[in-house]
C-alpha cells in the first residue's frame, strides 16, 4: 500500500467504530430511555449504514491497489479498484446526506425556533436530496454502459470529464453551505436564549459541531479536481476519499453527541446510587420521605435549575403529573429558555438541600417567594 492508503484505512475504521458507538447509544436512548423512535433517528441509522458500506468498499479497493500508480497494478486490479472507489463515492453522498436530514430533523424537533421555521428545513432537505441523487446519478450516468468508466476495453461514450466534475464541484459547495447552517442556526438560537453564559456557550459549541464536517466538506471539495485524472485514478483520487470518508462519519458524530446527554445522567446516577448512605453523617431512613428516581425519559421532571436537559431530581408518582407531562418527550425543547417568574415584581429564591431518600442522594429544590 501506498503511505495514502496506510492512512486511509485506519482512518476509516477508526471514525467507524466510534460512529457506531454514538449512533448506537442514541437508538439506545431513544428506544429504552426516551421510550420512542423518531424520524430524525431513522435516517442516522441509514446515514450510519451507507457510511459503514462505504468503508467496506474502500477498503475492498485497497485490496486491489487503490493508492498505488495505475501501472503498477495488473488489469485486472486497476479495472477493480477504479470501479470500487466510484462506488464508494456514491456511498457517501448517500451518507452525508441522510446525516444532514438527520440533524435538520434534530433540531426541528428539539429547538422551538427551528419548529417555527420548519417549512423552511424541509425545503431545504428536498432540495439537498435532489441534488444529491442527482450526483449518484451523474457517476454511473456520465460513461454509457457505465462500465466504460473504468474498464477501457469496453467500448461506449462518455461526457467531457469536466461535466461530471463541475456537477460535483457545485454539490460539494452546496453540501458544506447546509453544514454551515445546521451548524450556526443552533448557535445563534442559543445564544438569543436568556441563561448564564457559560451555558450557552457551552450549548451553543455541542449543537454546532457540524463546524468540523463543513471544514472536512470544503477540503474535499478543493480535491474534487482529481475526478477527472483518468490516466491514474487509482492514485490520484486518494486526498478525495480521505476527506469524503472524514466528512461523512464527522456528521454523524456530531449529529449524535448532543442527544447523549440521557446516558449520561444515566451514569451519573448509577454512581450516586453506590454513593454512601450517609450524607453529614447522618442516614436518612424514614419511608415516609423516601422517593424515588425516575431514569426513563417520560419520567424526567425539568426544573427551574436545569428546565434545558435530563436534569436528575427525584420525582413523585405518575398519578402527580399531567398527561402532557407524561408525554412530553426529555429530547423536546433541549434548548428552550426558562419560564418567567409569576408576578409583576416577585423573585425566586432556589436553595437547593443535599439530602438522602433511600438508596439515592438528590438535590430537592424549596423554592421561597418574598
Amino acid at each position: 500500500m501506498s503511505n495514502k492508503a496506510d492512512i486511509l484505512l485506519p482512518l476509516t475504521w477508526v471514525l467507524c467504530t466510534l460512529s457506531a458507538g454514538v449512533v448506537g447509544a442514541r437508538v439506545w436512548i431513544r428506544l429504552r430511555l426516551v421510550k420512542a423512535g423518531g424520524w430524525d433517528v431513522a435516517f442516522i441509522v441509514m446515514a450510519m449504514l451507507c457510511a459503514m458500506a462505504n468503508s467496506a468498499v474502500v477498503t475492498a479497493a485497497i485490496h486491489h491497489g487503490m493508492g498505488k500508480h495505475g501501472s503498477e497494478l495488473s488489469d485486472y486490479d486497476r479495472v477493480q479498484a477504479s470501479m470500487l472507489d466510484w462506488i464508494s463515492q456514491s456511498l457517501h453522498v448517500l451518507s452525508t446526506n441522510w446525516g444532514k436530514v438527520s440533524v435538520a430533523l434534530l433540531l426541528v424537533r428539539i429547538i422551538q425556533n427551528a419548529n417555527n421555521h420548519k417549512y423552511y428545513f424541509y425545503a431545504g432537505m428536498v432540495l439537498q436530496t435532489i441534488f444529491n441523487v442527482v450526483c449518484v446519478y451523474t457517476i454511473f450516468g456520465q460513461c454509457t454502459p457505465a462500465a466504460t468508466l473504468w474498464d477501457p476495453s469496453v467500448k461506449g461514450s462518455c461526457w467531457s470529464p469536466e461535466s461530471q466534475r463541475d456537477y460535483a464541484f457545485f454539490q460539494g459547495s452546496f453540501s458544506a453551505f447546509t453544514d454551515l447552517v445546521l451548524a450556526i442556526y443552533p448557535a445563534i438560537t442559543i445564544w438569543n436564549l436568556s441563561m448564564p453564559r457559560k451555558l450557552k456557550a457551552g450549548l451553543a459549541a455541542l449543537m454546532s459541531l457540524g463546524v468540523i464536517a463543513m471544514i472536512a466538506a470544503i477540503v474535499k471539495t478543493i480535491n474534487i479536481a482529481s475526478l477527472t485524472a483518468r490516466s491514474d485514478y487509482t492514485h490520484d483520487t486518494m486526498d478525495l476519499a480521505i476527506w469524503a470518508c472524514t466528512e461523512q462519519y464527522l456528521i454523524i458524530i456530531a449529529a449524535c453527541i448532543p442527544t447523549l446527554r440521557p446516558l449520561v445522567n444515566q451514569k451519573i446516577a448509577k454512581r450516586l446510587f453506590n454513593s454512601s448512605n450517609y450524607v453529614h453523617g447522618k442516614s436518612v431512613s424514614n419511608p415516609k420521605r423516601s422517593k424515588r428516581l425516575s431514569l426513563r425519559g417520560n419520567d424526567y421532571d425539568k426544573t427551574p435549575s436545569d428546565p434545558y436537559g435530563y436534569p436528575l431530581t427525584a420525582c413523585s408518582d405518575h398519578r402527580s403529573r399531567t398527561p402532557e407531562q407524561n408525554q412530553e418527550d426529555p429530547e423536546a425543547q433541549l434548548v428552550q429558555p426558562p419560564a418567567a417568574a409569576k408576578g409583576p415584581s416577585s423573585i425566586t429564591k432556589t436553595t437547593q438541600i443535599s439530602q438522602h431518600f433511600s438508596n439515592w442522594q438528590v438535590l430537592p429544590e424549596t423554592n421561597e417567594r418574598f
